[in-house]
Parts: structure tokens; C-alpha cells; sequence
């Protein structure tokens, strides 16, 4: 049968594969490695010398000849005897102006039919989110550093020879690590190495990164744990008279990386991009290699269901063909060609958003309904890809069609409507991890909610109108026309509030909520992060694998650095009954600042707790609606003559109009007992001393609680708690305050599921 049109190949190299010739003895390499930068001290970096000795071990077994490494290198003192190994090869400096010499300059003379880059050293994000490798003269915040997107630019470019180069491999084992808001705003731009115009578009690039973006690299006993991994599967997979399959070598560089990330050894996750690899670019996912044999699980589970509905509902294999081609956006095969499930799930499983395309071809073929009970016994890693393939595609092309700006606007939006954690303004990125986020079967997927948000805002600019056709096409497939007609008339409101001129707000987000799972059997929880603001609740933040209090601290001290503004964000806690006493107003944030203080110093942290309430809602609801005009003094002080429970219950119904309590001096062994029946009591704002009992205490209450406006007291112990921050015995330190405002309730979950089906789908990369 014919196949969807592919790549022509060298005689070499397979349609569709990386394997390519034995040897590198017609090849040429330049390696750069920089440890020593100008900053010195801890900007130094050990290891970078080491791996390239390891690579250039590598490149000359399999047969490149010494005198055709380029070697650039700024080795610590200490490490310049390793290159003992390879003293025919002089190095020259690893510095800027040696650097764009070789590339922009020495490459045009290149001897070899393939071309080998490795740079081991510094990166992180520079301005523009751009990935930067820094230039050992680099100091301070004045970083400068070339780009890697543009350097994988130039290889396509007359910088190289033009008929010599067919393929280039690049390997970049350095960080690319997001910096703090403050430095990042100093970053200059990544350097350009070249402003030519590609012109080489045979030319195939396969480009390596030791981490996705915003993570470090580790390092591990003088090397990069990148650098060592790659070497010993390339030592295994390709030894001397092997062939070289970078397909196969990274997906075993993956496996070994998700053993490590499982055992808790880094977070990093190499990432790999191809470049006219099957005449496309594509972010490579080492699982769709996998995937792409029928033999393997989850292909056979996919041709087993393809026959299976093709013979119940006798759709034509051949129609469902030009169909899923169409929505795939490939050459569509020979029509009198005898097209089976096989071929149908392998051109599935080689394309991105391949999967969810044929199950959508297969269900809305005649009689294909039936197939959904089929469909749930596949099972994919991934289960957050529901756009069909040209769907995506178009988006992607109505958004890389526009400014800058406009990326930045439509990021922007995602940030304060659905509240992700972004590192990247680019359309790809974005729209991968919205697509990966949606709401519980029959509401609209965020991805939508976003569009309609970005459409609004940039009324009545021609890309609006675009927009929400696209939107409004996705709406009608997956049958939520409606809620998409109630989202764009609140995102026309939200958007009347703000300027569209300006983009989206960043001052929008009022309050932040998280809920704080109970302890399990080893003190570790889990959380859910929402914000509230002028674009309504939205999921923030969802991490379902326990953790221990330092590392939830940690998380959210990450997380409120992005979406709250101090001094006018409140920070809600969502407590279990037995939690409410957690110090979380003590949490440590300024990780990434100059100064490291608790969290309450920054925010009005109040505790609430979801528990009890439906038991006395009605007195709970009464008594809140006096906080609003209530003064201090209409607390009621709890007796103390007796913490027992009962007691305490008794006196609270016997002052049942007062809108709060307020208590002191109880035994530690009493305090969760009282806030219990505070909470089962229906009683909205309670205000106690947490720690030991101080002689001051009434002190500082008798302050806090001065003849003022109830609603002000979440702000005025804010004060407090900035005021005694750096004295671990005041007593202001312990005070803490229940606000439970009934109006504002804890939002539902996010179902992390894509829509009306049950499908794993392998996630979907793109770009550089």
C-alpha cells in the first residue's frame, strides 16, 4: 500500500529513523566546555572539562579523526592536566569573540559530511525567556550568553557548507534555569550568533538538552549527570562498528532519567528537538518512537479497537483514512489502496495529537458511538491531549502569525484566567500546558476559556474574530456551545473592567486560596492552590503526591512569588479540624530574595475550615453578615472557666449574635477542642494565642483588638506580624485568626482529564 508522503532519505538513513553510518570518519566536531568565569567563586563550574574529554573519547572511537575537533575550552586550574588525553588538540579560549569566530567564520570551511556540536557549561533564561549560554566573561546581573535557538539557526545557514553537511548533532548539557523576577528583568537579550537567513532546509538537526525549561542541571561527582548518562547509552548502543540510532539512544537517555526523577535523584527532564526529520519540526517525545511500533501495548490495544469498531459500525477504512490524514494534516494516501487498522494507528501514533485525531474519526464515523466502552481499555501515558491535529495547528499558526506582544498578552491572560505557572510566552508552550489542564466532564476546557479571555481583550483587532471562530469550532465538537456563550460574555465583562490597550492586569488577583490536605501516615499532604480575582476562582496549583510541610513551604513560596502581591493579597488556608493550629503565617518565603521572612509579614494569612459548616449554616451565614460593620469590641472573650467541650458549646449559643470569639491562656491539650467547636458552633472569626502562655498576651490582644473596625483586623495583624518577625518570643507571633467568609467557599477541583473520554494520549512539544 502507499504511505503518507515522507522525507526522502540519504541512502543511509531510514525513512523516519536517526540510524545512520558506523563511523564518524567523514565527520567534524566543535566542542566548547567553560568552567572558569569572571565572576569566579561560586559562579565557577566543575565538570564541564571532564565531559568533554568524555565526549571527544566518544567521537574518536567511533572513528572522527583527532585533528578534526575544534576544541574551545576556559578549564579551571585545576582541571587543565585532564586534556592531557588529547594534547595534539591545542584549545583556544572559550571566550565570545573565539566563539563567534568558529561558528559564524571557520565553519564555512568545514571539512565532513555531518557536523557534531557539544557545549557544556552555564545557561539560563535570559530576556525573552530565551535560552542564553553564558560567555565566561559574564558578571553579575551584566550576563551575556548566545542563543541557543538561534545557534541551531545558523546550522542551517551558509555558515556551513552548503552541499557538504547533511546533519548535525547538538548536544547542550547546561541549566536552563528561570531567575529571580528581580535579575530577570535586568537580563539582556540572548546573543545572536548569525542574522542570515536559513537557507539549508535538508539539512537535518537533532538537538539534545540535558533539562526542560527553568530547571538546573545537575552535576554529579565532577560531571553532568547529562553528559554521563548520554555516554554510557551511547557506549552501549553504538560501540566501535555499531551504527548511531539517536532515536533509540534517547529514549533510553529518558528511561534512565525517569528511574532518577522516581527515586527522587532530579528533578531534570533532558528534552531533544528534530529538525526535517519526516520533512516536519517537532519537540521529539522519545514515546511516540516507542509508540510508533504496533507491537508494543499500547499499539496493539489501538489496532485491536480500531478493527474491532470498523467491523461493528462498517465505516470504511479507506474514507476514515482520507479523514484522519485531512485532520492530521499529511498527504493523504492512495484512495484505491487497501487501508487496515494497522496502517490507520501507525500514522496515528507518528504524528502529534495522533491518537485523540483517530478516536475522534472513528466515533464520528456511522454506528461509532459504540466504541467508547472499547476506547477505555486503552491505555496511554499522558491522558491531557483532546485537540484534534490541524486544530492545533491552526492555533498555533493564529498566534506565531502575531507580534510578541500578542504572545505575551495571550500568556499574560492564561497567568490571571486560569492562574498557570508559566516560564515561556511562547504559543507552544502555553497552549501545551493549557490543552493539559481541564475542567470536570461538561465544563469548558480552560484552553477555550483562555482564547475567549485573549479574543476579548484584543477587540476588534482582526486575530479577535479569528480567535473566537476557532474556539467556537472546538466548542460545537466537543458540545459545550453553551458554557462557551457564558464565557465570552464574562470575558467581554472582564474585559470592559480592564484596559485592553494595556493587556491583562497584573493586579487582579485579591486572594489566593489552598487547600491543605490532613497528615497522613507519615506526616506528609498534599494541596490545591485557587486565586480569586476580576477573571472570577481559578485553579491554580494541584499536587495529589504527599509531601512534607518543608516541601509544601517551599512550593508555595514559589507559587505566591508569581500570583500574590504583598500587602494586598489575603493567603487562605483550607485546614483539617485537626490542622487549624499549623503556624502557617510562620512559613518562611523570599527563597529567591534578599530577605527570607514569614509569610504573614507579606500577606493577611487567615485559616478556614471546610469541615462542620453544613451542620450550622444558617448561624454561621448570620453571624458573618455582622462582621462587615462590626466593631472589635462586639467579640465575645470565651470565659475560661472550663475548656470543656460542651461547656464551650453552651456559651457560644448563649452569645449566638456576637459575630466572633476571641480566647487566651487555654492549654495547649485544649486549644483544637475549642476551634472545633467554634467551627461546629458556626462561628465565622475567632482569634486566640497559639504558643505558650506570655504575661503580655493580653497586651498585645487588648492592641490588636483596640476599638476598630472588625473587617480591618486581618490587615492590623498583618502589621503585628511584621512588627515581631524577628523575635521568636513575642507573643504577637503566635496570634492567629480564623476567617471563614461563607461567600467565598472552597472552589471544586480541576478533574486533570481531557473531555468525555478516558484516553491516554502522549503529550504533544513543540518548537525550540
Amino acid at each position: 500500500m502507499t504511505l503518507p508522503h515522507t522525507a526522502t532519505a540519504p541512502d543511509d538513513l531510514p525513512p523516519g529513523k536517526t540510524a545512520h553510518r558506523t563511523d564518524l570518519s567523514d565527520g567534524h566536531a566543535v566542542v566548547v566546555a567553560i568552567e572558569a568565569y569572571a565572576d569566579g567563586g561560586e559562579s565557577n563550574l566543575d565538570g564541564p572539562v571532564e565531559d568533554a574529554v568524555g565526549m571527544m573519547r566518544w567521537l574518536t572511537m567511533k572513528g572522527m579523526p583527532r585533528d578534526r575537533i575544534t576544541l574551545l575550552a576556559s578549564p579551571l586550574e585545576k582541571n587543565k592536566g585532564k586534556f592531557a588525553e588529547f594534547a595534539d588538540i591545542s584549545y583556544r579560549p572559550a571566550d565570545r569573540e573565539t566563539i563567534r569566530t568558529v561558528f559564524r567564520r571557520e565553519l564555512k570551511a568545514l571539512p565532513g559530511d555531518s557536523l557534531w556540536v557539544y557545549w557544556a557549561g552555564h545557561g539560563v533564561q535570559m530576556r525573552g525567556n530565551r535560552w542564553g549560554l553564558l560567555y565566561p566573561s559574564t558578571v553579575g546581573d551584566d550576563l551575556s550568553g548566545a542563543g541557543v535557538d538561534n545557534l541551531v539557526t545558523l546550522l542551517r545557514t551558509s555558515h556551513l557548507p552548503p552541499q557538504r553537511v547533511r546533519r548535525a548533532t547538538v548536544i547542550i548539557d547546561a541549566c536552563r534555569s528561570a531567575q529571580p523576577s528581580r535579575r530577570h528583568a535586568k537580563t539582556a537579550d540572548a546573543e545572536d550568533l548569525t542574522n542570515e537567513n536559513q537557507s539549508n532546509f535538508e539539512r537535518q538537526v537533532f538537538l539534545m538538552r540535558a533539562s526542560h525549561a527553568g530547571v538546573e542541571a545537575k552535576n554529579r561527582g565532577g560531571s553532568g549527570l547529562f553528559t554521563t548518562t548520554l555516554l554510557d547509552v551511547l557506549e552501549k548502543l553504538s560501540p566501535a562498528g555499531a551504527e548511531i540510532d539517536l532515536d533509540a539512544a534517547w529514549l533510553a537517555v529518558c528511561e534512565r532519567f525517569e528511574e532518577l526523577r522516581a527515586s527522587g535523584d532530579t528533578p531534570q527532564v533532558p528534552t531533544a528537538y528534530r529538525l526535517n526529520w519526516d520533512e516536519q519540526e517537532d519537540e521529539f517525545d522519545p514515546r511516540r518512537v516507542l509508540a510508533a511500533d504496533i507491537g508494543t501495548a499500547l499499539g496493539t490495544s489501538l489496532v485491536r479497537v480500531t478493527r474491532a469498531v470498523l467491523a461493528t459500525s462498517g465505516a470504511s477504512a479507506d474514507r476514515v483514512a482520507l479523514r484522519l490524514c485531512d485532520l492530521l494534516g499529511i498527504r493523504q494516501p492512495d484512495g484505491a489502496c487497501d487501508v487496515g487498522a494497522n496502517d490507520l494507528v501507525s500514522w496515528a501514533l507518528t504524528r502529534p495529537h495522533g491518537v485523540p485525531t483517530l478516536r475522534h474519526v472513528l466515533s464520528t464515523e456511522p454506528g461509532g458511538a459504540l466504541d467508547d466502552e472499547l476506547w477505555k481499555t486503552v491505555r496511554a501515558e499522558g491522558c491531557d491531549r483532546w485537540l484534534l491535529g490541524r486544530e492545533y495547528d491552526e492555533l498555533l499558526e493564529l498566534l506565531l502569525g502575531e507580534e510578541e506582544s500578542v504572545h505575551k498578552l495571550f500568556a499574560d491572560t492564561a497567568r490571571d484566567v486560569v492562574g498557570l505557572v508559566l516560564d515561556s510566552d511562547r504559543p507552544a508552550d502555553v497552549v501545551d500546558q493549557l490543552e493539559a489542564v481541564t475542567p470536570a466532564p461538561g465544563g469548558l476546557p480552560v484552553l477555550l476559556r483562555t482564547v475567549e479571555h485573549s479574543a476579548a481583550l484584543l477587540m476588534p483587532q482582526p486575530l479577535a474574530d479569528a480567535l473566537r471562530d476557532w474556539s467556537r469550532n472546538r466548542a460545537k465538537r466537543l458540545g459545550a456551545e453553551s458554557a462557551l456563550e457564558e464565557r465570552r460574555a464574562a470575558a467581554e465583562a472582564a474585559a470592559q473592567r480592564l484596559s485592553s490597550a494595556a493587556g491583562p492586569a497584573t493586579a487582579i488577583v485579591d486572594c489566593v486560596q489552598i487547600r491543605l490536605s490532613g497528615p497522613d501516615a507519615d506526616a506528609r499532604r498534599t494541596y490545591q492552590v485557587w486565586t480569586s480575582g476580576a477573571f472570577g476562582t481559578e485553579m491554580l496549583d494541584l499536587d495529589d503526591t504527599p509531601k512534607g510541610l518543608a516541601a509544601v513551604e517551599s512550593d508555595l513560596d514559589t507559587i505566591l512569588s508569581r500570583h500574590a502581591r504583598p500587602g494586598l493579597t489575603r493567603v487562605e488556608f483550607f485546614l483539617a479540624d485537626g490542622d487549624l493550629e499549623l503556624p502557617v503565617h510562620r512559613w518562611r518565603i523570599g527563597a529567591e530574595d534578599p530577605v527570607d521572612r514569614s509569610l504573614g509579614v507579606d500577606f493577611d494569612v487567615v485559616v478556614r475550615c471546610a469541615e462542620y459548616r453544613d451542620k450550622n449554616e444558617d448561624r454561621w451565614r448570620q453571624r458573618w453578615s455582622k462582621v462587615g460593620t462590626a466593631a472589635t469590641r462586639e467579640l465575645h472573650e470565651l470565659s475560661g472557666q472550663s475548656w470543656d467541650k460542651p461547656k464551650v458549646y453552651a456559651e457560644l449559643q448563649t452569645y449566638e449574635n456576637a459575630p466572633g470569639v476571641v480566647f487566651s491562656g487555654t492549654p495547649a491539650a485544649d486549644r483544637a477542642g475549642v476551634l472545633t467547636v467554634c467551627v461546629f458552633g458556626g462561628v465565622p472569626v475567632v482569634i486566640w494565642h497559639g504558643g505558650a502562655e506570655q504575661d503580655d498576651v493580653r497586651e498585645q490582644l487588648e492592641w490588636l483588638l483596640a476599638d476598630r473596625r472588625l473587617a480591618d483586623v486581618p490587615a492590623v495583624l498583618r502589621r503585628l506580624r511584621a512588627e515581631c518577625d524577628t523575635e521568636d518570643d513575642h507573643p504577637g507571633r503566635h496570634l492567629a485568626l480564623l476567617w471563614d467568609n461563607p461567600e467565598r467557599p472552597l472552589p471544586r477541583p480541576l478533574v486533570l482529564a481531557a473531555p468525555a473520554t478516558t484516553l491516554q494520549v502522549p503529550p504533544r512539544r513543540s518548537g525550540t
